[in-house]
């Protein structure tokens, strides 16, 4: 089992319900992200590996928060058995870390209805989260930089969370 909506919302309780599942097929270095959808969107993600390591990782873009430009990351495998939840206001990332990988992403918004956006990942720090090895989208290198400045931290409590 990849996930369990259920032992989600038993966790994060506003979790609504998925509209649409992907599957991110990863080289070593590929790194998608950082891309967002504004707070208003109330655009929910979950991302869950299913071959591979990753690199998973996200940005507080809500101005009024306290941790507003908080980078975080995890390094995840499949035997790691841990789901990312992303929620409205955070940008969110993942890289490829081993030859190759497969991760599920869940999304409460359809990608024809997407309004998503994009942070280039390689500006104002953000460069230094992800691993030596990078190959990114002309998408995510042309995407407009992060307004602020940015402080990066490795998650290492698997039960952290973001307050919303």
């Amino acid at each position: 089992m990849a996930f369990e909506f259920e032992e989600i919302r038993n966790q994060v309780t506003e979790f609504p319900d998925i509209q649409q599942i992907n599957l991110l097929h990863g080289v070593e270095g590929s790194i998608r992200g950082f891309h967002y959808s504004e707070a208003d969107e109330k655009h929910w993600k979950i991302i869950t590996p299913i071959s591979g390591q990753v690199r998973d990782v996200f940005l507080d873009l809500r101005d009024l928060s306290e941790t507003f430009g908080l980078a975080g990351y995890i390094d995840l495998t499949p035997e790691d058995r841990i789901s990312v939840v992303i929620p409205p206001g955070f940008a969110h990332g993942v890289q490829t870390l081993s030859q190759s990988s497969v991760t599920v992403y869940g999304t409460n918004i359809s990608y024809k209805n997407n309004k998503e956006k994009a942070i280039n990942p390689m500006h104002s720090g953000l460069d230094q989260i992800w691993n030596k090895s990078r190959v990114l989208s002309q998408r995510d290198l042309q995407a407009p930089n992060f307004p602020g400045s940015t402080e990066i931290f490795k998650v290492t409590d698997t039960n952290w969370g973001v307050e919303n």
